[in-house]
């Protein structure tokens, strides 16, 4: 045997019961839509807010025992299963759903660049 080290990551397995929690990460809703940073908080606060509020980050760290007590949980599959309906109607209500601008040449518009305006746990480089 060489004596050498090599890195070994053991990443937690999301329990089926709260499993969408993976798609919620995977998300930017999740940085407009303040219920949804609850849930993670509510799993474990330190983490949260040691992981920079990164859902994708935090999820890979997680202690594999706090999923598991959360999946039993019913104050926290509670207001996941209201987070869900929320995720869930938004999506489903697609573009074609909301009014016309109705802008006249008139009105002024605000230019918002994303590359800018996301959530801090967007690892972007502009420069």
């Amino acid at each position: 045997m060489s004596g050498q080290t090599f890195p070994l990551q053991v990443l937690p397995k999301l329990p089926d019961k709260i499993a969408r929690l993976e798609e919620l990460s995977a998300n930017f809703w999740f940085s407009w839509h303040r219920p949804t940073r609850r849930l993670f908080n509510m799993l474990d606060r330190e983490l949260w807010w040691k992981t920079g509020r990164n859902p994708k980050v935090f999820l890979r760290c997680i202690d594999q025992g706090i999923l598991e007590t959360a999946a039993t949980n019913e104050t926290f599959l509670g207001a996941y299963r209201r987070v869900l309906v929320e995720f869930d109607s938004y999506h489903e209500q697609g573009l074609t759903d909301y009014p016309q601008a109705g802008l006249t040449g008139d009105d002024l518009v605000a230019y918002f660049c994303a590359e800018y305006g996301y959530h801090e746990s967007f690892p972007n480089y502009s420069g």
